[in-house]
């Protein structure tokens, strides 16, 4: 039996080896103390990430945390209502075709401050986004973000290579994935259970945004819902699981084909809001509130719920 592990495995099969002899093969209290001895080395020697430790020792790592700065988004009734964007989380964002999630996440991505955001569109391509923001104004300044100069495959491992190429290369912070449903459509027909893919696919971009430290808007299709509720995690299309996975899940809904367009908090891990906010759009961006006028009191109550929290 190796006392000495050199990888994460060996050390595994050492300690499981070791458990199962102490209570099957040592007989006498003599052999079981030492026993007891050297697990009890082998563990402290132990320094892997997922080993066992206290709640003294998370102490120092949670009010690190919590001291973290977070990103505000461009809107502020958004920024008091979610307390802005951390790295290492993954906002949901959902809404029924032609809705405008697209163009209200890529117009808050790109009003962010300093995050150099990545976009992954599948289905409108930025080129595109970007034909349509000048036929509403002419003089459109665009703003920087970076993205595929060409889209050669949808499969999550070239996904991963180029946020990889984002973060090393450009030093993107922030990335948009549209959508889930396109990315796993290929796949989506040759398994059984396709909400189970799904939850994998987002699961697996979860962990890579934890492991990379960075942030990912994941946008996902929609069943329709009735006129005379707000949207829920139960209304994305042929998943829910996805809502056990996503750190914020947000919803966009035109309001009867008009200028206005609601935004929808259904969870947030991080204040525990779910509510709505009136946006107007205009000439391609989205301001908050009709005409410029608040339509909520997020900010009264925020100030009871929310901690201040460093921003950039």
């Amino acid at each position: 039996m190796n006392l000495k592990p050199n990888t994460r495995k060996e050390y595994e099969t050492t300690v499981i080896q070791m458990a199962e002899f102490a209570s099957k093969s040592a007989k006498t209290q003599e052999e079981k103390a030492q026993i007891k001895v050297t697990m009890s080395e082998l563990l402290a020697d132990y320094k892997g990430d997922d080993r066992v430790i206290s709640s003294k020792d998370l102490i120092e790592k949670a009010k690190e945390m919590g001291n973290e700065p977070c990103i505000p988004f461009p809107h502020k009734e958004v920024t008091l209502a979610t307390d802005g964007e951390r790295a290492k989380q993954m906002v949901v964002g959902s809404g029924t075709t032609k809705q405008g999630k697209t163009a209200f996440i890529y117009d808050l991505v790109t009003r962010m401050k300093d995050v150099k955001p990545l976009l992954l569109f599948f289905e409108d391509r930025p080129v595109d986004i970007l034909q349509k923001r000048f036929r509403y104004d002419k003089a459109y300044v665009v703003p920087e973000f970076y993205t595929p100069e060409l889209y050669m495959e949808e499969g999550i491992e070239w996904i991963k290579v180029r946020m990889l190429e984002g973060k090393y290369k450009w030093g993107c912070k922030v990335v948009v994935i549209d959508n889930l449903h396109y990315i796993t459509q290929a796949e989506g027909a040759r398994v059984a259970r396709y909400d189970k893919l799904l939850t994998s696919y987002a699961k697996e971009l979860k962990d890579f945004a934890i492991r990379w430290n960075m942030t990912i808007f994941l946008l996902v299709h929609m069943n329709k819902t009735p006129d005379n509720r707000p949207p829920t995690v139960f209304d994305i299309a042929d998943t829910a699981g996805i809502g056990q996975i996503a750190d914020k899940i947000w919803f966009v809904q035109r309001e009867n084909d008009s200028n206005t367009t609601n935004w929808y908090s259904d969870r947030d891990r991080q204040t525990g809001y779910k509510g709505k906010i009136d946006f107007e759009f205009d000439r391609g961006t989205y301001h908050e509130g009709i005409m410029g006028m608040a339509t909520s009191n997020i900010e009264n109550v925020n100030k009871t719920i929310l901690p201040k929290k460093k921003h950039f």
